[in-house]
């Protein structure tokens, strides 16, 4: 049922912010359709690629893309999640279909962020969803136009698919787990714990980063639910208890087990009969289910014999070495990169937002201090997997998805320190108060007011914010991903790009030619291309594309 808009909501804002969002992501959605496959696109696709140009059989490819898990599970990585969706890359279907990876990867990210919030606003902190909204559309904003790097984390799906849908899905994840906490309807209960068990599956059976993000969560949701229930069971039986003193709870206790049918209906005398950890255990065990399914998925990648073959190439670091340098990178990165002024400037604009709803609940917003902690421990552990495995975090795509990681826990901190000052000015307004009825007398219209003040600091913020953009991009247009892909589509280096990759095709489609020499890119669009074949033919990347359209050698002349 949906939730009744109360006054005082930031309607107008919301669908400025969703319309202005919306056309953002149009150049995006337009640039991927000019976009082709290139390097592991092709080595992790081609025998889906060719069950799809043998048979012509969604059935074939698919089970070619699980033979490809098969291998990849036994001789190089245990992500048999992640190998199985880069396995299906849409360009095995026709080149022209590949710039549906970064239609999907938005869809994703905008489910996941929406799912969340949504979740997150109507279940547990009881905001109108046009205030929260607003949030939401800031952090996707941010999460999508300034992540680190655009091609691998937007455009290129061997990197997408294994890394940034592997974070929409834990986005999803979490909120279906939220949403499964409170649903009270038996089946529709059921029907939400499939969804997070699949989810969970392919949340631990991903790539690492996000993998030990979902066991992480997941582990803190299921023992903060325990507690909280198992703490509010204990508190119920404690006041039955002694609500009439000993004697007269005795006397309950024995009513309330002597007729065993009439305690079933009577929640009260259920809770007196059963005992704080069955309780917690009937109405938590989904989360624990769901927690369970993420950790063995996460094992079983883990333990699969490939990754002994990978890490046989690679010089990685000890595990107290790479958790100790997770934090020093936690730090860099975001200090030095990712937290440039449009991050900073989104955030401000979002906070009189979190103020008016965090103004409107009941939470206390007590620890503050271990609040950001958890964060920044959460950020740090995105960066261990790579440190540990490969020594480094230097590719885009793992930059990528531990900036996501950041910006969620920037919006939740920001957000919870809002609420402690929040709190922290009601006890001053309080201590100011001469006596209760005034104070009663005159906080229904300071709180309006302040309201009124925040909505209007809000359009104020934003006016600045764009004002700052526009005068940034008559400088550096490339400021954002979607106005960089704009750039590339009015300035007609899509098109070039597009024409020569068409040139290409022809020569690698034509069965009557085994040795194919091809011309370099002119000027290739740095959203587009990963990495380009090279001008010797034993290259591993050259090597790649020539088994992958059936040719004997391939080589830029």
């Amino acid at each position: 049922m949906k939730q009744p808009v109360r006054g005082n909501t930031n309607q107008t804002l919301y669908i400025v912010l969703k319309a202005g969002f919306l056309i953002s992501l149009i150049p995006i959605i337009v640039l991927a359709f000019f976009n082709y496959p290139a390097a592991d696109d092709l080595s992790a696709g081609d025998t889906a690629y060719w069950a799809w140009r043998d048979t012509g059989s969604i059935l074939e490819v698919v089970k070619a893309a699980w033979e490809n898990v098969e291998y990849n599970y036994e001789n190089w990585s245990g992500v048999f999640a992640s190998v199985f969706w880069t396995s299906l890359q849409p360009g095995i279907f026709g080149e022209r279909f590949y710039g549906m990876t970064t239609v999907i990867t938005v869809l994703l990210l905008l489910l996941g962020g929406f799912s969340l919030g949504k979740t997150l606003g109507r279940e547990y902190l009881k905001a109108d969803w046009y205030t929260l909204g607003c949030i939401v559309l800031l952090y996707l904003f941010t999460t999508i136009h300034l992540m680190p790097n655009g091609n691998e984390g937007l455009f290129w799906h061997a990197g997408v698919a294994n890394y940034t849908w592997g974070f929409a899905f834990l986005l999803l994840l979490l909120g279906e787990i939220l949403s499964l906490q409170k649903e009270q309807k038996e089946a529709k209960r059921m029907v939400k714990l499939i969804k997070a068990c699949v989810l969970a599956v392919l949340v631990g059976g991903g790539n690492y980063i996000t993998a030990l993000q979902g066991t992480l969560w997941l582990g803190m949701l299921t023992v903060f639910f325990c507690f909280a229930d198992g703490r509010k069971a204990s508190r119920d039986r404690m006041k039955i208890a002694s609500a009439d003193g000993r004697k007269a709870s005795r006397d309950r206790l024995k009513t309330a087990f002597a007729d065993e049918k009439k305690a079933d209906k009577d929640t009260t005398k259920t809770r007196i009969r059963q005992s704080p950890i069955k309780l917690v255990l009937k109405k938590n065990w989904p989360v624990i289910l769901c927690t369970l399914v993420v950790i063995a998925a996460f094992a079983a990648s883990v333990l699969a014999p490939g990754n002994a073959v990978r890490m046989g190439m690679s010089e990685g670091m000890g595990p107290v070495e790479a958790i100790l340098q997770s934090f020093v990178y936690s730090i860099r990165f975001p200090v030095k990169e990712w937290t440039r002024w449009p991050v900073i400037a989104l955030l401000l604009v979002a906070i009189p937002l979190m103020w008016d709803i965090a103004d409107r609940m009941q939470f206390g917003f007590s620890c503050p201090a271990a609040v950001v902690a958890l964060a920044y421990c959460l950020v740090s552990a995105g960066f261990t997997p790579s440190l540990y495995a490969q020594g480094s975090v230097e590719a885009g795509r793992l930059q990528d998805t531990v900036y996501f990681l950041y910006i969620l826990a920037l919006y939740a901190s920001a957000f919870y320190l809002v609420g402690w000052i929040n709190r922290c000015y009601r006890k001053m307004q309080v201590e100011k108060a001469a006596v209760e009825e005034k104070h009663q007398t005159g906080k229904s219209t300071k709180e309006t007011m302040g309201r009124k003040i925040g909505k209007k600091l809000t359009w104020i913020l934003l006016a600045c914010f764009i004002l700052a953009s526009g005068i940034h991009l008559s400088i550096n247009r490339n400021l954002y991903i979607g106005t960089e892909a704009a750039v590339v589509l009015l300035s007609g280096q899509a098109k070039i790009y597009r024409q020569e990759n068409e040139e290409r095709l022809q020569l690698l489609k034509d069965s009557t030619v085994k040795d194919v020499a091809v011309k370099p890119f002119s000027d290739p669009p740095k959203l587009l291309l990963f990495q380009d074949i090279s001008f010797d033919s034993g290259e591993w990347i050259n090597t790649v594309v020539a088994e992958y359209y059936g040719k004997e050698s391939v080589k830029v002349e």
